[in-house]
């Protein structure tokens, strides 16, 4: 057969075929391996977009459990040195530095002349690392300002000095009486986990650019040999011998990329259309416990735990059903029984016919971050110092009573407590033992209440507060006798209070059946009225409010 071309000239079509087998390859192949590192790349920003959001979520959760009370009370100067601020905060910062051993500095800055001074670091005082409030920050402060001027989360890239490589998350510390940020809290983690990640992904990626770039080799090796054996029928013998070269070359690909899934850090997983599992990879097996002779042939059901929320696989089949893809964050069951979060997407396989034949499942075992998510979440509830709640966890606590209150149309009644001169006995005793008895007097404190429901709270300096729901003024004002009394029961010395040589407390107490119109405020009102006047008429002793 034979095509037109021009005029009084024609090219057979067997050789316009053979062109294109000569030339398209190539063609194809340029085509291919531009898609294939544009994958690469963008999975690689994915990946680094994914690690620098867990690095904003760390920063966030540990800067909300800085006081921003306390932070606007640094003057981030010399005067702060041997403070009760200065050193709370200072424990914040080490709590949030010990929960993982990767962080390596955790600090508070502020912005002031035109420069960035360090308000409070975790280091020992006597560490050569350690800087001192009021010392100027003489490096990079882009990532600071953003800070500052956005009220977002910053992670600057990776950086490497003597002590290894790291990654700085900054958040910042916010006034929720004004929205303004009056600091920026600094965590420098080591960057290993971060690259470990990202190798991760990148293999991945590249196995899967492997697999396809394979596939691509064989599908035109197929066209490649028809040419030949079409054309030459005389080179047979050549045609073999390019035919077994070209698939020793696949077999090496296809066992990189083999290599490639067996080796990753990320569980993989093929199940048929019935959940019933294929094939599993190394990972799997060391992050569920089942091995492959286990696992292959039993149905998914035996990995799911009942702590997943009711109609959520549900929903899995549903988005796979309709996009062929899902991802999300799943409680899952090792084969010890023990339940953990799991990082997973899955991905419906199809036939030519686009009937679905098998799911692929990637995932991930997210429990030492669960976990330090956990512990960051109680540190910000908990006064450091005390150990009972502190103002943000009193003040979240009475909103919702108060709101029960108001639905049960019932009464609620709140304790204002505070002891008295307890500047006195700082100035005689010291600060330590300042810290000392007000940790004896906060047990003390959570000793008196009765009940699950009763609340005792650090409200701030030497100031406690307690929420007794669902119990009227003549009730409340026996906790708070009784409360008095257990607190000069302990016979605690302050030979300088004025009141009695002993440390005291003064209680106001007040109790409401709240209205529509009242707010949780109105009760604290009453209750630090009530407080001022046990003051007013001569301290330890409880009054109540009007």
């Amino acid at each position: 057969m034979e095509a037109a071309v021009g005029r009084g000239r024609a090219i057979p079509l067997q050789s316009k075929f053979s062109l294109w087998v000569q030339w398209g390859p190539a063609v194809m192949l340029l085509v291919v391996a531009g898609g294939m590192a544009a994958f690469v790349d963008g999975v690689g920003r994915v990946a680094r977009l994914q690690e620098q959001r867990e690095l904003e979520i760390v920063a966030v959760t540990a800067a909300a459990s800085i006081n921003p009370d306390q932070v606007n009370r640094l003057g981030g100067n010399a005067g702060d040195i041997g403070g009760a601020v200065l050193q709370d905060v200072r424990r914040r910062l080490q709590r949030i530095r010990d929960v993982n051993p990767q962080v390596r500095f955790v600090y508070l800055m502020r912005p002031g002349a035109g420069r960035f001074i360090f308000l409070a670091d975790a280091e020992a005082e006597t560490s050569p690392d350690y800087s001192p409030p009021g010392q100027v920050y003489d490096d990079q402060i882009e990532g600071l300002q953003r800070v500052m001027a956005s009220a977002l989360p910053v992670v600057e890239d990776p950086y490497e000095d003597r002590w290894g490589r790291w990654v700085s998350a900054l958040a910042p510390i916010v006034d929720p009486q004004t929205g303004a940020v009056i600091a920026v809290l600094g965590i420098d983690v080591s960057a290993e986990h971060w690259q470990q990640a990202l190798r991760q992904h990148y293999g991945l990626a590249l196995a899967i650019a492997m697999l396809a770039s394979s596939v691509f080799g064989l599908l035109w090796f197929g066209a490649y040999r028809h040419q030949r054996n079409a054309e030459r029928l005389a080179g047979l013998n050549d045609a073999l011998e390019a035919e077994l070269a070209h698939r020793r070359l696949s077999d090496q690909r296809l066992k990189l990329a083999a290599a490639v899934l067996t080796n990753t850090g990320d569980g993989v997983m093929v199940a048929d259309a019935r959940g019933i599992i294929e094939s599993v990879n190394a990972a799997f097996e060391r992050i569920t416990l089942h091995s492959a002779q286990q696992a292959v042939g039993r149905n998914l059901r035996m990995l799911y735990s009942a702590r997943n929320s009711h109609g959520l696989f549900r929903s899995i089949l549903q988005d796979l059903q309709r996009n062929g893809r899902w991802d999300g964050q799943i409680w899952s069951r090792r084969r010890n029984g023990e339940r953990y979060p799991q990082e997973v997407s899955v991905s419906v396989l199809r036939d030519d016919d686009g009937v679905a034949t098998h799911y692929a499942a990637i995932f991930r075992d997210k429990t030492d971050q669960h976990r330090l998510e956990q512990r960051l979440n109680e540190l910000a509830q908990i006064d450091g110092l005390t150990g009972i709640p502190n103002r943000r966890h009193f003040d979240a606590s009475l909103a919702a009573a108060f709101e029960r209150a108001r639905q049960d149309n019932a009464p609620i009644s709140m304790l204002m407590a505070d002891l008295d001169f307890f500047k006195r006995f700082n100035d005689r005793y010291g600060h330590i033992e300042g810290d000392e008895c007000l940790k004896r007097i906060a047990q003390r404190i959570r000793s008196v209440v009765r009940n699950d429901w009763d609340m005792a709270a650090r409200y701030g300096g030497e100031e406690f507060a307690m929420i007794l729901p669902g119990t009227v003024l003549e009730d409340a004002l026996r906790v708070a006798q009784r409360l008095n009394e257990a607190i000069r029961a302990m016979a605690i010395p302050n030979i300088d209070s004025g009141v009695a040589p002993i440390v005291t407390i003064s209680i106001g107490c007040a109790t409401v059946i709240p209205s529509e119109t009242m707010v949780a405020r109105d009760l604290i009102a009453q209750a630090d009225a009530a407080l001022y006047s046990a003051k007013r008429e001569g301290r330890d002793r409880v009054v109540a409010a009007n």
